[in-house]
């Protein structure tokens, strides 16, 4: 069965039809967005988030899943859409990156990347066959590695990185960490605890355009409560000595302070690392 007949299956065309008929806002025009900017025209809340000053939760829907995120972010109707039509999108959405992993895995050396290639095909066929989304999913891409480099996988294929806030924790990581020269189209805010894409107030963004990423990023974080953490998908430090990581921040140009825990000294390789490539995106 191909996958547009698996779908089909899933979700009938009257029910689509059905689900279009009921959905209120079917006669408006679709929000009006650029995803290489990420600018958003309409749907803000009026309540400015606590944890990071000029920023809102876009209110109108929570995210389950990355599937969601990134039809979020690029199909303007699946904002707009009755959750009948949502979840054939997502069906549709999770096929497609099904079918692309043999040659994303060569293209973008899946190992060296720690894609799990059967994780990555019974977590996607899942979604592609209409299952509803694993609980805690976005908690568990903060703590669960498996889950990790799920949203590694689809948000490189999709060209964008999605920075994950967690007030609760005083947390903010970046998914993917390395962009393999790849997600240079949007750089999205999302706020782990409600499952909402976070939209800038001032300028109504959901995210950064990557020519500004460089450097407006990093001043963002340092002036909320949350700090910057390697992502749980990223490479692991076990291996490498405190003389050894030391040794590689000499190489980025970064002194080796006073600092000489190689957990610390471990986050702060990682996050020069991260910076750099966001500047070669810039």
């Amino acid at each position: 069965m191909n996958r547009a007949a698996g779908i089909a299956a899933a979700v009938s065309w009257q029910e689509l039809s059905n689900a279009i008929e009921a959905n209120p806002t079917r006669g408006q025009r679709p929000l009006s967005v650029t995803s290489a900017s990420g600018t958003l025209a309409v749907l803000t809340s009026e309540r400015e988030t606590s944890f990071l000053p000029g920023w809102n939760e876009d209110t109108t829907q929570t995210l389950a899943d990355v599937v969601s995120l990134v039809l979020w972010v690029h199909e303007p109707m699946y904002r707009g859409a009755a959750s009948g039509v949502r979840r054939a999108m997502e069906a549709e959405e999770a096929g497609t990156l099904l079918e692309l992993i043999d040659a994303s895995w060569r293209k973008y050396n899946g190992r060296r990347r720690g894609w799990v290639r059967k994780h990555l095909e019974e977590d996607l066929r899942g979604r592609s066959a209409g299952a509803e989304v694993a609980p805690a999913f976005w908690e568990n891409a903060r703590t669960k590695k498996r889950t990790a480099l799920l949203v590694d996988y689809v948000c490189l294929l999709r060209g964008i990185r999605v920075a994950l806030w967690s007030p609760s924790h005083g947390y903010v990581t970046v998914i993917p960490m390395m962009s393999e020269g790849h997600c240079n189209k949007t750089f999205v805010q999302f706020a782990l605890d409600s499952e909402r894409v976070l939209v800038c107030s001032e300028s109504g963004r959901y995210g950064f355009p990557m020519d500004g990423a460089a450097s407006a990023w990093p001043a963002l974080v340092k002036g909320t409560s949350c700090s910057w953490s390697p992502p749980i998908s990223a490479p692991s430090g076990s291996a490498q000595t405190v003389a050894q990581i030391q040794e590689a921040l000499v190489a980025l140009g970064i002194g080796k302070g006073a600092e000489t825990k190689r957990g610390a000294l471990w986050s702060r390789l990682q996050w020069e690392t991260f910076l750099r490539d966001l500047a070669v995106l810039a």
